[in-house]
C-alpha cells in the first residue's frame, strides 16, 4: 500500500472524527433554554430549539434532559417546540438517565404514572431510589420527597407486589445501572453561561406571614431557570416543569426573590429546583 495517499486519507478521518466530537460535546447555551421554555411560535425559539434538538441528538446528556422534560408537560400541548409527547419525554429521559443525570429516572418514573403504566413507574422509582439513597443526609427532605413517590405508587400498586417491583428493578439496573454510572464519571461540559458552583447562590431565610392561611402540601418538583444579573440579583425566570397547581407560580416567584447570588462579569443563568411539598404554602416560613 503507497503509504504517500494513505497519511492524508488517515489525517482527514482524524479530523472528521474531533469535528464529531466536537459537535457531540457542544454544550446548550441557557439562553436558548429560555427562549424554548417559552415556546413562542417565533423563527429565534425555532432556532433555539434546533439547536439543543441537534446536542441531545449528538449525546449531551444536559441537552437530553430537557428535551425530555419538555415533552412530559401536559401544559405544552399543541406548542410551536416540544410539544406534549409522553413517548418522547420517556425515550429521552431514559436517555438522559443512562448519560448520568439521575433526575431522570425520577422523571421516567413520573410519566409512565402519569400515562397509567404504575408497574414501570415503581421500577423507575425504585432505580431513582437505589441511586440516590446513598447521597442522602439523615432526615434530610430529599429523604421524603422520594418517600413521597414511592407511597403514592405503593397505594396504586398495592404492597403485595414486592417480588414483581423487585424483579423489574434488578432488570432495570442491568440494562441501564453501569451506563449510568459511566455518564456520572464523564466530566461533560457546560456553556459558560451557567453559573456551574452551588457556592455562588444561596437561598435568604424566607419571611414569615402569620396572617396567611396554610395550603395543604404539594408533592412535586419544580426545576427553574433564573437570569442572574452581574450584581448577583436574580431577573427574569422560567420554569421547565410545569407546576401541578397555578398558585405555585407565586410561591415560585417568593423562591426566586430569596436567590442571592455573587456577582457575575455577565448576565449568567442558575438552574434551581423547588420541592413542592415544603414550598408550596401560602404562609411561608423559615427554613
Amino acid at each position: 500500500m503507497n503509504l504517500k495517499f494513505l497519511i492524508p486519507v488517515l489525517l482527514a478521518a482524524s479530523l472528521c472524527c474531533a469535528a464529531d466530537h466536537s459537535m457531540a460535546a457542544a454544550p446548550i447555551a441557557p439562553g436558548d433554554l429560555m427562549l424554548v421554555i417559552g415556546a413562542k411560535n417565533d423563527e429565534a425559539t425555532k432556532a433555539a430549539a434546533a439547536r439543543i434538538q441537534s446536542a441531545a441528538d449528538a449525546g449531551n446528556s444536559f441537552a437530553m434532559y430537557d428535551v425530555g422534560s419538555l415533552h412530559r408537560q401536559s401544559s405544552r400541548k399543541g406548542a410551536a417546540v416540544f410539544a406534549y409527547d409522553p413517548g418522547k419525554a420517556l425515550k429521552w429521559l431514559t436517555r438522559a438517565f443512562d448519560g448520568g443525570r439521575l433526575t431522570a429516572a425520577y422523571k421516567v418514573a413520573l410519566t409512565y404514572a402519569a400515562i397509567g403504566d404504575d408497574m414501570e413507574a415503581m421500577g423507575w422509582a425504585q432505580v431513582y431510589t437505589h441511586f440516590v439513597r446513598p447521597t442522602e443526609k439523615r432526615s434530610s427532605r430529599q429523604i421524603q420527597f422520594r418517600l413521597a413517590l414511592l407511597n403514592d405508587l405503593y397505594a396504586r400498586i398495592g404492597r403485595d407486589r414486592e417480588d414483581a417491583i423487585e424483579s423489574r428493578l434488578m432488570t432495570l439496573l442491568d440494562k441501564h445501572g453501569p451506563s449510568y454510572e459511566a455518564g456520572v464519571r464523564r466530566n461533560e461540559p457546560r456553556h459558560p453561561d451557567w453559573i456551574n458552583d452551588e457556592d455562588d447562590c444561596k437561598l435568604t431565610e424566607l419571611p414569615i406571614r402569620h396572617n396567611e392561611p396554610v395550603r395543604q402540601p404539594v408533592d412535586g418538583l419544580v426545576e427553574y431557570l433564573v437570569e442572574i444579573d452581574t450584581q448577583g440579583r436574580p431577573g427574569a425566570f422560567v420554569a421547565l416543569d410545569s407546576a401541578p397547581q397555578a398558585m405555585i407560580e407565586r410561591d415560585l416567584r417568593d423562591l426566586v426573590q430569596r436567590l442571592d447570588c455573587k456577582p457575575q462579569r455577565r448576565t449568567r443563568y442558575a438552574f434551581q429546583n423547588f420541592q413542592l411539598q415544603y414550598g408550596s404554602r401560602l404562609r411561608l416560613e423559615s427554613d
